[in-house]
């Protein structure tokens, strides 16, 4: 048997589901591969990793670094409703050295619990390598990839506002302090637009120095 005879990896990954797993992971590993350009091992890391869902691939992806968006159509949009009142962060209020600035998190370990962080520093912070600040209130925490303090920041949100709101969306919009780009929990989309543009240019000038 060749190479090319094989089954593909994502494949055999899902041999154990059903039918439906099976055919979701194909056509994931596919569009992963045929539409950003992702090499096959890369893909088949991402959905094993987080399942497959090609959103959350692509974006476990782009954290990890495994690779480069080689030109897919994942286009921000530019409707978001959350916008107007969940961008309440002001350019003034941001971090002046975003790609230094550190998960603000608090550890709080409790013997026994499994609650320690599953990745750290020596000094027992979350690297700083993928963090993210919240636009709502600018609380600064880690990706999902390193310790998940961002999305935790979210979902205690959420869950607050849920209890007073049935419409409630929690702190929903944030913004990468390691590639620029901002995310809408809620919407489940990238985002841009003029109030987040202004975010994002202001974190840009902090983080290359203002274009001459």
């Amino acid at each position: 048997m060749t190479p090319d005879d094989q089954a593909p990896p994502a494949a055999a990954a899902a041999s154990t589901g059903n039918d439906a797993t099976i055919a979701q992971a194909l056509q994931a590993a596919m569009t992963l591969q045929d539409v950003f350009g992702f090499p096959g091992d890369v893909a088949d890391e991402a959905i094993e990793a987080v399942g497959v869902d090609v959103t959350t691939c692509y974006n476990y992806i782009l954290d990890k670094g495994l690779a480069q968006d080689q030109g897919g159509p994942i286009v921000p949009i530019t409707n978001c409703p959350h916008v107007q009142h969940h961008v309440l962060v002001t350019p003034e209020q941001l971090p002046p050295i975003p790609q230094h600035a550190p998960c603000s998190h608090e550890m709080r370990q409790q013997q026994g619990t499994g609650s320690a962080k599953r990745d750290t520093e020596e000094d027992g912070s979350c690297p700083s390598a993928e963090n993210w600040i919240c636009l709502h209130c600018g609380v600064i925490r880690c990706s999902r990839y390193i310790n998940g303090h961002g999305v935790a920041h979210y979902e205690a949100t959420l869950e607050k506002d849920l209890a007073a709101n049935p419409d409630g969306v929690g702190h929903c919009v944030a913004a990468s302090l390691s590639d620029l780009s901002v995310w809408c929990h809620a919407c489940k989309a990238y985002l841009k637009g003029p109030k987040v543009e202004a975010v994002t240019k202001k974190l840009e000038e902090f983080k290359f120095g203002k274009k001459e």
